[in-house]
């Protein structure tokens, strides 16, 4: 029996299920956050200014953070069997401090001080769990059915990320008070739940597993050149699909249409899934990116307008693809036991990638079409060199 048809019995659905619940808590909360958080500050006498100040500083820190606490649980998994006590004291934390901003708030001038620093811990409580959850996935299911656990964790994302910020109105109506409840209650359920689903603590390895620095090093810059792909095409990529619609009645697919766009990512990202299960994640991902390149080059020469639907739909195929694949990458590529670090170096340094190359590349209001795709296909190119290096090499079991 080859590994593609292996007995899905072995995958644990549960823990799968619960991760995807985790992951819409983070969201919501994100969600919200950002909602709300010119509001707060400007109930403390605090301007925009501030606002994107303290949220260029998040940015900053977890660069830092993120690959951090990966690193840490890594090692709490290593002498201890479980991640667990790591992610529970920082949803903790998060679910406190969230409660705990409107009535900080609420108290005017005289916390003008403390709501920012109160909104940066909140912000480093988030950061610390999140590749220690994710890194998690490992334990769903073995290395042959590992995408299906990120294609549904993924499309659970999707699914949060596109739906949660249309009831935003629903969230303005019921006060900043009672939804920060509610983005807390939600976090603590789904850890709840996580902790219902998850095995007993591992055994310690009687041997320290085998690494070296050079090849943690490689895995961390690489996961660094990946998050560059993906942000530097999803810029080149919205600005690509602007002009599109330039001087058109049309309003673009991906905003006129945000339950269609939910439910492709969601799909996509399950396609996703079984394909790699079927010929490996990788693999998929490097095809899906030469596809996109391909689609790229030619919308840019042709400047269809028409098709500039389809070519989103393309678009938000492609890179829920590559979503699907990040997770078991990582795991692949790491150092055994350093798959924490590894997620955590590539969420950690997107924010501060789109910093830089928002810097960088301006507005690009003022390139072509065809330049338009030419740097899209440039940034896709890097994913796929980040995904497709090294897949002539027999991959080795992660340990997470």
């Amino acid at each position: 029996m080859t590994p593609s048809f292996a007995p899905k019995a072995a995958i644990a659905w549960s823990r799968i299920f619960a991760l995807a619940g985790m992951q819409a808590a983070i969201i919501l909360g994100w969600v919200l956050y950002r909602l709300y958080l010119p509001d707060l500050f400007a109930q403390v006498g605090l301007d925009q200014a501030v606002v994107d100040t303290v949220l260029g500083f998040e940015v900053a820190i977890a660069v830092i953070l993120e690959p951090l606490m990966g690193y840490v649980s890594d090692q709490l998994r290593y002498w201890t069997g479980t991640r667990f006590p790591l992610i529970l004291a920082a949803v903790l934390i998060a679910a406190v401090l969230f409660c705990a901003l409107p009535p900080i708030a609420a108290l005017g001038t005289v916390t003008q001080s403390v709501l920012p620093l109160a909104v940066v811990l909140w912000a480093m409580a988030m950061a610390a769990f999140r590749s220690p959850v994710l890194v998690m996935l490992g334990q769903c299911a073995s290395v042959s059915d590992l995408p299906y656990a990120a294609g549904i964790l993924m499309a659970t994302g999707a699914l949060a990320g596109r739906l949660i910020p249309l009831a935003n109105d629903l969230w303005l109506s019921w006060g900043v008070g009672a939804t920060f409840a509610i983005g807390s209650i939600v976090l603590l359920l789904a850890i709840a739940l996580l902790r219902q689903t998850l095995p007993p603590p591992a055994p310690r390895p009687t041997t320290p597993p085998h690494w070296s620095r050079r090849h943690l090093a490689v895995t961390l810059i690489r996961m660094v050149v990946i998050a560059v792909g993906v942000m530097g095409s999803g810029m080149v990529f919205d600005r690509l699909i602007g002009q599109l619609y330039t001087g058109t009645d049309l309003v673009p697919w991906l905003k006129a249409q945000p339950m269609q766009v939910a439910l492709v990512s969601a799909f996509s990202c399950l396609g996703a899934a079984a394909l790699g299960q079927r010929f490996g994640m990788r693999r998929v991902v490097t095809i899906a990116a030469a596809i996109a390149i391909a689609i790229v080059l030619g919308q840019s020469v042709s400047g269809i307008s028409i098709i500039g639907s389809w070519l989103t739909v393309a678009i938000v195929v492609i890179q829920n693809v590559i979503s699907v694949g990040l997770i078991p990458l990582a795991l692949e590529i790491a150092p055994a036991g350093f798959g924490g670090v590894a997620i955590g170096m590539y969420f950690g340094s997107l924010g501060v990638v789109g910093l830089i190359l928002g810097q960088l590349l301006g507005n690009l209001s003022g390139v072509s079409l065809v330049g338009l795709g030419q740097m899209g296909a440039l940034a896709i190119a890097i994913v796929a060199i980040g995904f497709g290096w090294g897949l002539w090499r027999k991959p080795s079991m992660p340990v997470v």
